[in-house]
């Protein structure tokens, strides 16, 4: 068993970070739109957001790596990214005139960035795994961040209930 470098448990305490992160926001974004009179079709939409946005971004995200390269792409979309979830979370604050609307592409956006960034962060990865550790690290990895995952959802679902369903503010502190 290959004992990890710095770099390499650097990235699994971001996994576990971005797993804390992802568990709070896209995890609860429908609840939180429902709560914000959602229709079905609005909750299809926020839902097929994470694919649509994938499948638009990672050829660019790829191209953008060869020419900018690695580190900016990650750090610029990483602010965007979570700039993105500020305004989601102060939507019920402020007085759009469609919140919902606001709420998807504010979503797409962060979504848009995640994907951006991906194959600029796997190919950080390819530099800091062997090729013949890389499977074992990285399924160590996913079941890390698995299970900080499954726990910060469950502790948002009752904090969200702690404070009260309807709780515009509940959403804001999570997001």
């Amino acid at each position: 068993c290959m004992k990890p470098t710095p770099n390499q448990r650097k990235y699994l305490h971001t996994s576990a970070l971005w797993a804390v992160f992802d568990s709070l926001t896209s995890t609860y974004i429908i609840a939180f739109s429902l709560l914000l009179g959602a229709s079905n079709i609005m909750v299809g939409v926020l839902g097929a957001i994470p694919f649509i946005a994938t499948f638009i971004s990672e050829l660019l995200g790829a191209k953008l790596t060869e020419y900018w390269g690695r580190v900016p792409i990650i750090v610029c979309t990483y602010a965007i990214d979570k700039f993105m979830w500020i305004l989601i979370a102060l939507v019920p604050f402020l007085t759009f005139k469609q919140p919902l609307i606001m709420v998807v592409l504010f979503y797409f956006t962060a979504y848009f960035c995640v994907s951006l960034r991906e194959p600029s962060v796997v190919s950080l990865v390819a530099d800091i795994v062997p090729p013949e550790a890389r499977g074992r690290y990285l399924g160590r990895v996913n079941k890390a961040t698995g299970i900080v995952a499954m726990i910060t959802m469950l502790v948002a679902g009752f904090f969200i209930s702690a404070i009260g369903d309807a709780s515009q503010t509940a959403y804001a502190i999570l997001f």
